[in-house]
């Protein structure tokens, strides 16, 4: 014992860490233990809680239709069968609209073309002027190509045929004094009133045989009688450049409507006359020629906005509509029709381009009065004049490009840059510009009626 103690006392380290070392195996295996158990219990209960959520976990199914709304929706488990058939069915869908977009973009663009080539989006500066100007003699130049094309003319000249006939009752009444040596009788004169008004209405019907519609370039709102001499500015020519497409196509519509003619003039038409075609301004001109609004079009969603609150088709696009796809532009027609035979020129219409009939007043017409002016439609088919509200849609894909630079601008067409604000404010940026894209609740087909009372 007493070589022990000096020996503790030399080596104290060694023997503490010794003691030290023996107390930390049970206490380690002690705490070791409570660990695993605590991290065991952790894991199961982690392993338990993500099986519950595998377990109930569900899938959304949905499919987006032509129109952009969710159809076919479905709320299951991850199931390999309904997600193939899905995929498939999204990939025929997504087939189906490119053809549709397709078809719609041919449809709508047909063949309207600019009027002028070079002008269109913006000409170079050293020719600007004189392409603008040759735009302007351009423009009223195809309006009267546009009424040859559907066969239009106006009628004979009502004091033209007046001087006729009395030189030919000169003629009569010179020869029956000659024949008879005395003025006509009461007899005679009945005769020649008659012969006198059976060749007024000869002459009327047959200038009414000549031609498939009375029109003339009047008929044409907005549309000068000679090119002006300032030069319209390229915003003004753009407008100008679609009103000629809205004027074509309804020029184009009333030539389908009269194709049943077949030969018979006027008699025979549905739409015997053009009294007045006047389309309405653009959204994206301002005072003076100059493009301007008061807040740009913003590039706005996937989907086209409705709002039925506006026409019975819902459609509607410029400033603040955020309508990134197409343009509505809508034009007033009014027009003398076969009353029974007035659906047909809605179904021409319709079969032209992308045009719908919004309205229609209808008013009684007095064939007398009409044939004084030199109007003859027809001895059987009753007519009504007809005032037509028509919405056109315009697919900006192929249009955009042909723009000029300040009617994008207009429109919110350019990233960073807003339309002047006429209102006095500034106007917030567009988030992007808009793409152009095709209009996928359009198809070609038949145009929606709107109906009028009828006050005459």
């Amino acid at each position: 014992m007493s070589k022990i103690v000096p020996w503790l006392k030399s080596n104290w380290i060694i023997v503490l860490l010794t003691v030290i070392a023996l107390a930390v195996v049970p206490t380690a295996w002690y705490f070791a233990n409570g660990m695993r158990t605590k991290v065991r219990e952790e894991l199961q209960k982690k392993v338990q809680e993500d099986s519950k959520e595998f377990t109930n976990a569900k899938v959304q199914y949905h499919l987006i239709n032509v129109v952009g709304d969710k159809m076919l929706e479905k709320s299951i488990e991850p199931n390999k069968a309904f997600t193939d058939w899905y995929r498939a069915e999204w990939e025929k869908i997504r087939s189906r609209t490119g053809t549709v977009s397709d078809a719609a973009l041919t449809f709508n663009k047909g063949t309207h073309e600019p009027l002028v080539k070079g002008l269109f989006p913006d000409p170079e500066a050293f020719i600007k002027d004189a392409k603008l100007r040759e735009f302007a003699a351009a423009y009223v130049r195809a309006h009267s190509a546009l009424l040859a094309g559907i066969n239009a003319g106006e009628p004979k000249n009502p004091g033209i045929i007046s001087a006729m006939l009395t030189d030919f009752q000169v003629a009569e009444v010179e020869r029956i004094r000659n024949q008879s040596g005395k003025d006509p009788i009461e007899e005679d004169k009945q005769r020649l009133a008659e012969s006198m008004r059976g060749t007024r209405m000869g002459e009327y019907q047959r200038r009414a045989a000549e031609i498939g519609v009375y029109a003339g370039p009047y008929v044409f709102d907005g549309v000068p009688a000679v090119p002006p001499t300032v030069p319209p500015t390229p915003a003004q020519c753009w407008d100008w450049q679609e009103r000629y497409w809205i004027h074509q196509d309804i020029c184009a519509a009333i030539g389908e409507a009269n194709k049943s003619a077949s030969g018979r003039g006027v008699p025979g038409s549905v739409v015997k006359r053009i009294i007045r075609m006047s389309a309405h301004p653009a959204a994206f001109m301002g005072p003076e020629g100059q493009p301007g609004s008061a807040m740009p079009t913003e590039a706005g969603t996937d989907k086209a906005p409705t709002d039925f609150a506006r026409s019975i088709t819902g459609r509607f696009s410029g400033p603040g509509s955020n309508n990134k796809w197409f343009d509505v532009r809508n034009a007033r027609v009014e027009v003398i029709v076969s009353s029974r035979r007035l659906p047909e020129l809605f179904d021409a219409l319709a079969r032209t381009n992308f045009i719908s009939v919004l309205d229609m007043d209808l008013f009684s017409v007095d064939p007398i009065e009409e044939l004084k002016a030199g109007y003859f439609y027809s001895n059987e088919d009753p007519v009504v004049r007809a005032v037509l509200e028509v919405e056109t849609v315009w697919l900006r894909e192929w249009r955009k490009d042909l723009m000029p630079l300040d009617v994008r601008k207009a429109l919110g067409l350019v990233e960073g840059i807003v339309a002047e604000d006429t209102s006095g404010g500034s106007a917030p940026a567009p988030r992007r510009p808009a793409p152009a894209g095709g209009d996928e609740d359009l198809k070609p087909g038949r145009g929606r009626r709107g109906g009028g009372d009828d006050p005459g």
